[in-house]
């Protein structure tokens, strides 16, 4: 009974300062407090407190975690396009010019099957060339040489710099080690590839929190929580001409993500393939990608640099990737 009091006490008190600090009154505390999409929200936000000069974006988080608060964020409010952030003003304007029916807010989720020959190649190769790639930019970024581009190169750079750390960019070293234990585990299950199961599904996911976490369900990428990057998931969660599609087993168990966005010619720009397993997923977001664009009647294979920032001055991508029409 004691114990019971002070949980009770304990949520009470925190709820009270969730309500001062946001300026809302909250229902339903226990259930809000225990959801991690949301922790990880508190986290984003605080470290946007600590940046600093990321105003807009910071405005945009608190403003999510407000509505969420108060039941205004999908899927707690079941009418999307009455919900944060896609009853904003601004975004409200975007959809009204540029979308010509419901399919761009609707839940299309897609089923495929992965042939045998699939299962046994796997996508390590690629993530590693992926890593690789993404390490020297970091590289050049601290303007370090790299040499030949391989992992025992690119760890002994990281080594060196991790034992410097005054002397560099300390959100580009974390980066950097986002790259080099990415790079370590593919290596490690070269000799053992994982598999997942012969079904998967590809689906959109419009719940803003989940998409917070677009960088913490998969390795390697920029944008977790710890990356030095971690604000432009914000941007992604808000602005409703970005996208994160998920592909995910029978389970519901995540093995991938890939970012897609809008261009102002009503083209579909696709990002990298992000990876929670080591099954190939290209071919099933290039074909859903394709399928989702021809519902809502915009082309393929558009302009990265032509993507509209709706609510925020800055955001992130890490390039177009072009799918086979």
């Amino acid at each position: 009974p004691l114990l019971a009091l002070y949980s009770e006490s304990s949520y009470e008190r925190f709820e009270k300062h969730l309500e001062e600090a946001f300026k809302v009154k909250i229902e339903n505390i226990k259930d809000k407090v225990n959801n991690e999409n949301f922790q990880n929200a508190l986290i984003i936000l605080k470290k946007l407190e600590r940046l600093g000069y990321l105003k807009d974006v910071y405005s945009q988080c608190y403003q999510l975690i407000q509505n969420y608060l108060t039941n205004g964020t999908y899927p707690l409010m079941r009418n999307i396009l009455n919900s944060f952030p896609w009853n904003l003003p601004k975004n409200l304007g975007w959809c009204k010019k540029r979308l010509m029916n419901k399919w761009w807010y609707k839940d299309f989720r897609k089923k495929y099957t992965i042939s045998s020959e699939e299962i046994k190649e796997t996508n390590i190769e690629e993530r590693i060339n992926h890593h690789l790639t993404d390490a020297k930019r970091i590289a050049e970024q601290l303007k370090l040489r790299v040499g030949e581009l391989t992992i025992e190169n690119i760890e002994a750079i990281y080594r060196k710099i991790a034992a410097k750390k005054d002397k560099y960019d300390l959100g580009l070293i974390a980066d950097l080690k986002t790259q080099v234990d990415a790079l370590r585990s593919l290596r490690g299950q070269e000799l053992a590839a994982q598999k997942t199961g012969k079904k998967i599904i590809i689906q959109s996911e419009f719940d803003p929190l989940e998409v917070l976490q677009m960088g913490n369900h998969v390795a390697g990428s920029c944008l977790a929580t710890e990356g030095s990057n971690f604000w432009s998931a914000v941007v992604n969660a808000v602005e409703v001409n970005k996208r994160i599609l998920w592909a995910k087993d029978v389970r519901g168990t995540i093995l991938g993500r890939v970012l897609i966005a809008v261009d102002e010619n009503n083209n579909v720009v696709r990002f990298a393939t992000y990876y929670a397993t080591n099954v190939l997923l290209d071919r099933f977001f290039d074909e859903y990608i394709k399928e989702l664009s021809k519902k809502c009647g915009f082309g393929i294979n558009g302009d990265a640099s032509k993507v509209k920032k709706i609510l925020c001055e800055q955001w992130y991508d890490d390039g177009a990737i072009r799918i086979q029409e």
